[in-house]
């Protein structure tokens, strides 16, 4: 069997962006989208407070694959398309950093 996979993808908002507004629309739409998608597992969002090295990132996704492979073909979805359009609205795509790894 093919180990688990996790992508984490840290952010933040656009400035002047409702934090409100987007946690609203992950719940109803990306949190349920994303693991209705072939090889995905889940989809949790993390409100990030602090840390200790002075690197600022308002929200972590932490996403359960089958593979990375699994996860880019997602994302070639109508609906992860949608998705990610719909994400833009609030996202900054230029704070965006992903990683992915092997769970074990």
């Amino acid at each position: 069997m093919k180990q688990m996979q996790v992508i984490i993808n840290l952010f933040n908002l656009k400035p002047g962006a409702d934090a409100e507004e987007f946690k609203k629309w992950s719940k109803k739409v990306d949190q349920r989208t994303a693991p209705s998608q072939k090889g995905v597992y889940s989809l949790k969002v993390v409100e990030l407070k602090k840390n200790d090295k002075g690197v600022n990132y308002q929200f972590a996704e932490i996403i359960k694959v089958l593979s990375n492979e699994a996860w880019e073909e997602a994302l070639k979805t109508d609906e992860m398309i949608e998705v990610v359009q719909q994400w833009s609205k609030w996202g900054d795509s230029s704070s965006l950093v992903s990683w992915y790894g092997d769970l074990f």
